[in-house]
């Protein structure tokens, strides 16, 4: 018997990640990355010197991304260098934080 938290996830993954609707593309690296941005409502922050840094989260299947990335790697999105901060599973996804430098 399934757990509610297992529910909750299957319903998730039918309800919510569809791609045709809420999924959208990137180039990582060299790859076609289909995924799910998710709202972390703070896109933008400043370090200790006043650099601003945008942050992104998005999830993706596990199997998109193989070897998955790992905190601190660096990748290109799109021709764009962003540096992976966390990887995380999620059942079946990644959730992987990102940031980069902008000015």
């Amino acid at each position: 018997m399934a757990t509610f938290c297992e529910h909750v996830e299957q319903d998730f993954q039918v309800a919510f990640l569809n791609q045709e609707e809420f999924g959208e593309t990137c180039q990582w690296n060299d790859v076609v990355l289909e995924y799910f941005p998710v709202a972390t409502g703070d896109d933008l922050r400043i370090d200790a010197d006043g650099v601003n840094i945008e942050v992104r989260r998005i999830r993706c299947a596990k199997t998109a991304l193989t070897p998955p990335p790992e905190a601190n790697e660096r990748v290109l999105i799109d021709g764009e260098e962003w540096r992976v901060t966390h990887v995380r599973p999620a059942y079946d996804n990644l959730l992987i934080d990102l940031e980069r430098y902008v000015s």
